[in-house]
């Protein structure tokens, strides 16, 4: 009887192993479900959270605005626009750096929007 009851435990003990197998199957399965229903973070606009930090302040146009501005003006022939966008930043403009800053910066820009039909060099 003894080779009977140690034959008899280890099937017990194989049915209880199978059993705990099976349930932790059925436990990762519900896991997997529950981290699928789980909502996606929700979207940020960060405008808006930043106006909520600093208050809305009026936003300082760029030099990639300015530069905008300026050759827009030039093509619908406003050069009062452009004449004063120009003698703004001239007026702010000192030597920093080996540059003539704003100024240099703004210059850069306006290789941003290169018009062909304003080119004159022949």
């Amino acid at each position: 009887m003894d080779k009977n009851q140690n034959a008899f435990r280890i099937i017990i003990l194989l049915l209880i192993f199978i059993c705990i197998v099976l349930v932790a199957k059925l436990k990762i399965n519900q896991n997997t479900y529950l981290v699928e229903e789980i909502p996606t973070p929700l979207k940020i606009d960060m405008d808006m959270e930043v106006a909520k930090l600093v208050g809305n302040q009026p936003r300082k146009e760029g030099y990639f605005e300015k530069a905008e501005i300026f050759t827009e003006a030039i093509r619908k022939g406003d050069f009062v626009v452009s004449q004063k966008i120009v003698e703004d930043l001239l007026s702010q403009s000192k030597v920093q750096g080996w540059t003539f800053f704003p100024f240099a910066e703004f210059y850069k820009e306006i290789e941003n929007f290169v018009d062909p039909a304003l080119d004159t060099v022949s």
